[in-house]
């Protein structure tokens, strides 16, 4: 059979060498057996049994590196599963979403996780059966579809990053005003106006910023670099009001 234009790995686990399922695609990307992997056959299909004391291993490759987009698939005949779920294919670093991965949370579920978030479906593999699951992804407008024996079954699309810019300036440029009209600078605790953001699966919100002591500055100067690019100068004035007027006490400490 002819092989589809872009594939990078396709496995058929049909037998091994040297502890090895070579790649079809090519002589790269052999799937190392890692711990207790069975080869058996199953309902007429030779396959590998993944009873969760090993797992199948790729080396990093620079193929691997899907950034524009990618399929993920497989053929799995899934036993019934605890709420944890199975991974069938996980190409990211524990903890974080900067991979791609699909496995079956929670329970008999499916579910696929890339940078630009997550999406799930209840799918309710029957546990036995043979199911062919796929996903897809496209990184240039994040849109994610996942897929059971054929049909579509969930879909999302990211929302746009141009609209969560232009919302937090809009929002910080109100908040500077608001503040930066006062006897002294704006002070930093309260006067951010941080827009709750999710990069991929990870949470950032208002607090996630370390306070107070060495990091004053570090973190007083956010609500100024702005400003010069968008005209507000008179804003900056009780900032450099502050300076000027220990100007004459620094003097004295340095003589």
């Amino acid at each position: 059979f002819a092989l589809a234009r872009g594939l990078v790995g396709d496995w058929s686990f049909e037998d091994s060498r040297d502890g090895f399922f070579r790649n079809n695609v090519g002589d790269e990307l052999a799937a190392k057996v890692v711990g207790n992997v069975k080869s058996v056959e199953y309902k007429g299909t030779k396959c590998v049994r993944l009873g969760g004391e090993g797992y199948l291993e790729i080396a990093h490759n620079a193929k691997l590196n899907l950034a524009q987009g990618c399929t993920l698939e497989a053929w799995v005949a899934p036993d019934k599963i605890g709420p944890g779920g199975g991974r069938i294919i996980d190409k990211s670093r524990a903890g974080t979403s900067n991979g791609y991965l699909l496995d079956t949370y929670p329970g008999n579920s499916l579910r696929m996780i890339v940078e630009a978030g997550t999406l799930s479906y209840e799918a309710k593999l029957p546990p036995g059966e043979w199911a062919h699951v796929v996903a897809t992804c496209d990184a240039r407008d994040g849109a994610a579809r996942l897929y059971i024996n054929g049909s579509a079954v969930a879909s999302s699309k990211a929302e746009p990053d141009a609209f969560v810019v232009s919302r937090g300036y809009v929002l910080q440029r109100w908040i500077n005003a608001c503040g930066g009209r006062g006897a002294y600078p704006i002070k930093f605790n309260g006067s951010i106006f941080t827009v709750d953001a999710q990069i991929g699966n990870e949470h950032f919100d208002g607090d996630y910023r370390r306070w107070g002591g060495m990091y004053w500055w570090q973190n007083t100067r956010l609500p100024y670099w702005s400003m010069p690019a968008s005209g507000d100068f008179d804003l900056m004035q009780p900032l450099f009001r502050m300076y000027k007027n220990v100007l004459g006490l620094c003097r004295d400490k340095t003589k």
